[in-house]
């Protein structure tokens, strides 16, 4: 019991304690959560990585099945192609050799010069359906089948995609090269001129051209 004539302490010169951690276990516990990150960080890149090879095979499957329910629909030809500038306001078709960096899709219809339809080139006034870009380390490869065609897959008003004269079978190859995930490839295959899939493939931490056929 207080003295009556005890003074009453100031708030603000009361002491509180409150249990918290020492330098000792703060540094355990950092050093515990580093080990943990180690262990963890293989698997996540190999998520990571998986992640984004599926989702570029899928965008350009779905470009693919676009550009060919478009070329029925309009009766016209849909041409998807390799391109260094998809995002640009006139993008265009690179026919070169090397990776894709990107792609564009569009209506092969002449747009305001109907004499340059059926030409495989992207003109002025031409529908264009997608486009899509590829970040690095991500690459496209194609298979001879697509590159020997100028880096294009031109579906006709049939809805089928040919090389030449007959059907085409071809793949373009989605890959980062690395080992992380083993699978690091997702091969998107062209078979009969129109039935078209993606597969998982193990490209041995390289990202080579596929075969013109699924292996």
């Amino acid at each position: 019991m207080r003295h009556p004539g005890a003074k009453k302490m100031p708030k603000s010169t009361r002491m509180y304690y409150s249990p918290g951690f020492s330098l000792l276990e703060l540094m355990i516990a950092i050093a515990i959560l580093g080990i943990l990150l180690a262990l963890a960080q293989p698997g996540f890149v190999s998520v990571l990585n998986a992640n984004r090879l599926t989702g570029t095979a899928n965008e350009l499957l779905t470009t693919m099945q676009v550009a060919r329910s478009e070329a029925v629909k309009r009766n016209a030809r849909v041409v998807v192609c390799r391109s260094d500038n998809p995002d640009a306001a006139t993008p265009a078709c690179n026919t070169g050799a090397g990776n894709w960096s990107g792609w564009i899709s569009f209506v092969d219809d002449g747009g305001a010069t109907p004499a340059n339809a059926r030409n495989n080139t992207l003109e002025a006034g031409e529908t264009v359906l997608r486009v899509g870009s590829i970040q690095a380390p991500l690459v496209v490869v194609a298979s001879p089948a697509i590159s020997g065609a100028s880096q294009r897959i031109v579906f006709r008003a049939d809805g089928m995609a040919r090389a030449a004269t007959s059907l085409l079978f071809g793949q373009l190859r989605v890959c980062i090269p690395t080992a992380e995930p083993a699978d690091n490839a997702r091969d998107l295959a062209i078979a009969t001129g129109s039935r078209m899939g993606v597969k998982k493939k193990n490209a041995a931490g390289a990202c080579g051209a596929p075969t013109n056929a699924e292996s």
